[in-house]
């Protein structure tokens, strides 16, 4: 799967990774329903965000 990772200030990439994994039965996978990415240390208001799997 493509996910954004933000890996410092004004490094966001786009990448490869592995599906993420349920390991534990408190475990859960969520999504962002923002656009765009937050920058690096930047916190203003809440995230959006919903629960695909548990």
């Amino acid at each position: 799967m493509r996910a954004t990772l933000i890996c410092g200030a004004g490094d966001v990439r786009v990448e490869d990774v592995p599906d993420p994994v349920l390991l534990e039965p408190t475990d859960a996978i969520v999504a962002r329903l923002d656009d765009l990415p937050p920058a690096a240390g930047d916190h203003h208001g809440e995230e959006r965000m919903r629960m695909i799997e548990r």
